[in-house]
């Protein structure tokens, strides 16, 4: 018989780092799938959102035969065109609580408003990408004002800003220069305004007025990228500084820039990008591009490669321009 020597064989110290670095390995090789899994979900859920509020504006068509405008400015009343939608994605009782007689901010000039301001503190999580981490105003930390007030990553087509072709432009309410004011020294400005799409202010549009087609013009875009500044108060709509300007439009946007330029930080223009009310950087945090619904009813994930001509065609009802993308 053998005599046993009382030791068992083990793991040398080389075989076990080898096996810790193939592990590592492995892990490296899961994760960024791992993490694209979790993207691709939370990019099916940003397409939903954008297909409920589509469908939302629909149904707010079919019972007062025209779209919401983006506010009232004439009336004095900054409300915007989620707070107007809310019956229609089933979320009476907030809207319920609204008073759409009088304007968002009805104590202006106290650093905490009262009334409706208190409604943005709701969070609606269909108002919201989850890919993007900002779901809160930006205005508290320049201005002390909509603390805790949740925004929006969703926002109407205002229109095109710039040329459609090489003698005419689309039309504008006003102009970034037109759209100016000195402040404390310095020229600030809330982009231009256009009105060639389907929200702007003071007026509603009807689907009759939607000449290029429905399928072919959109109505929502996507703005949820870590670098904008402009996000307010999801229940605010269009506002003025002073009865002089500028005008700001906050739940619907001019196009006038390419998708995703807000992630270029050296970019000359980056700091238009990041600030301009009226005409706000359509970007997301998915990879390639951002979400856009259709007024027709559809969503599509629109490529930032896609020509910044094509995505103006789409953004205006009724210049001729028919468009596929």
């Amino acid at each position: 018989m053998k005599k046993s020597s009382g030791f068992t064989h083990g793991f040398t110290l080389v075989e076990l780092l080898v096996v810790i670095a193939i592990i590592g390995i492995l892990i490296g090789l899961l994760l960024p799938a791992v993490q694209a899994a979790r993207e691709a979900s939370r990019r099916i859920k940003c397409v939903n959102n954008v297909k409920q509020i589509v469908l939302s504006m629909h149904n707010f068509h079919d019972q007062n035969g025209c779209l919401p405008p983006e506010t009232l400015l004439k009336d004095a009343q900054g409300l915007g065109i989620l707070s107007k939608l809310l019956p229609y994605m089933e979320q009476v009782n907030i809207h319920d609580l609204i008073d759409f007689k009088n304007p968002y901010e009805e104590d202006e000039g106290e650093e905490d408003y009262s009334g409706n301001e208190t409604y943005a503190k709701i969070r609606v999580p269909a108002f919201l990408c989850p890919s993007c981490s900002i779901d809160q105003s930006s205005m508290y930390e320049t201005y002390h004002q909509e603390k805790d007030c949740y925004t929006t990553h969703y926002y109407g087509i205002a229109g095109a800003v710039g040329e459609k072709n090489v003698s005419s432009e689309y039309h504008l309410i006003r102009t970034a220069q037109e759209n100016s004011l000195s402040f404390g020294g310095q020229t600030q400005s809330g982009g231009p305004c256009p009105d060639n799409g389907l929200f702007f202010e003071d007026k509603s549009v009807s689907f009759n007025q939607i000449t290029d087609g429905l399928s072919n013009t959109i109505a929502l875009g996507e703005i949820a990228e870590r670098h904008y500044q402009g996000y307010l108060a999801w229940i605010r709509g269009g506002y003025s500084f002073s009865p002089y300007g500028p005008v700001l439009y906050v739940s619907a946007k001019g196009v006038e820039w390419p998708i995703n330029v807000l992630k270029n930080e050296e970019d000359p223009l980056f700091p238009q990008y990041k600030t301009f009310y009226s005409s706000g950087a359509f970007s997301s945090h998915h990879p390639g591009g951002a979400v856009f619904g259709v007024i027709d009813g559809s969503v599509r994930f629109v490529s930032e490669q896609t020509e910044l001509k094509i995505l103006k065609g789409a953004a205006s009802r009724a210049d001729g321009e028919i468009v596929h993308f």
